[in-house]
């Protein structure tokens, strides 16, 4: 079942290709509130601009205007380490945010990003720490309780500017013991597609893992990136989904982001794949745990929480 209310509208903004919906100017603090707590604040001004009172989104703009600076000024980064890996030859790829904003998103501006994710193999993420650190970056840690190798999460932080932040991922899954279950390292990318890191299966694999594995459905820009990635598919490619899903262990995964954008944003041949991906119990029991509007609530309700850290002991116990 789908969210109703400023839920509802705040799903129909956050879509990058559906256009703006209508609503009562009363329902725009909540609005512009949930495209705040949910990441999506970007894709909903664009939406917005010139329809209502610019006073109503001051917060809202603020915060997208610092989001977006920061994303211009990592974009350049980015591009150099592109270059570099190349150049090298290393096993690593950048993921996530530069990746998914230059690939998936009509308007790249509608998916800034506040940080660079590079997957890579260990030799490759030595060069690429001789690289920073040749930059001016360091490897932060914790003075205590530093979980930097057991994550397999490198945080490098410029000495000038320390909100310039890149990570150096070993696995794209930093719990260890679900790790055991369904990992997802530089291997398991370049199997997707081989030599291909950016092809669009490998894009929505990538989304799931962030959203599902990475995360805990607390926000709705991780499903709008799963919705964005399955919308690029081909068909081939998503002919693939199930059987790629069960070789990377994602079946559940996969099936829940397939549901969760088939829930909020009205993606309905998402739900049959779903079907087709994990038609088991146990899938259907995660569906029951994580709904759309659980999605919703995650930024608000204890109730949400509780319901996504369920979901986690299920990921644990599953037999993959």
């Amino acid at each position: 079942m789908m969210p109703g209310g400023a839920d509802a509208l705040v799903c129909i903004m956050a879509d990058p290709v559906k256009p703006p919906a209508e609503f009562a100017e009363t329902m725009l603090p909540a609005i512009a509130l949930g495209a705040r707590m949910h990441g999506v604040g970007p894709v909903v001004l664009r939406k917005l601009a010139g329809r209502c009172d610019p006073a109503a989104l001051i917060e809202l703009r603020s915060e997208v205007e610092a989001h977006t600076a920061m994303t211009l000024r990592l974009r350049g980064i980015a591009t150099d380490m592109q270059a570099f890996i190349d150049k090298e030859g290393i096993g690593a790829a950048i993921v996530k945010g530069p990746v998914f904003s230059r690939q998936l998103y009509a308007f790249p501006g509608d998916r800034p990003f506040t940080d660079i994710d590079i997957l890579g193999t260990s030799d490759a993420r030595a060069a690429l720490a001789g690289y920073l650190g040749a930059r001016g970056f360091h490897l932060y840690k914790k003075a205590v309780f530093d979980r930097t190798e057991a994550n397999q999460e490198e945080k490098w932080v410029h000495a000038g500017d320390p909100s310039l932040l890149i990570e150096l991922h070993g696995n794209l899954v930093h719990y260890a013991g679900l790790r055991r279950k369904a990992g997802f390292g530089h291997g398991e990318l370049m199997q997707i597609a081989p030599g291909d890191p950016q092809a669009p299966l490998s894009l929505f694999f990538v989304a799931v893992v962030h959203a599902a594995l990475g995360h805990k459905f607390h926000q709705l820009r991780f499903l709008v990136d799963v919705l964005q990635a399955y919308r690029g598919l081909e068909m081939c490619d998503r002919e693939a989904v199930a059987a790629t899903a069960e070789r990377l262990c994602l079946r559940m995964e996969t099936a829940q982001c397939l549901r969760l954008i088939a829930g909020l944003f009205g993606e309905q041949d998402a739900m049959d794949m779903a079907r087709l991906v994990a038609p088991g119990l146990l899938a259907k029991v995660a569906g029951g745990l994580v709904t759309p509007q659980t999605v919703m609530d995650a930024p608000f309700t204890r109730g949400s929480r509780l319901r996504r850290h369920a979901f986690r002991r299920l990921q644990y116990l599953a037999v993959r």
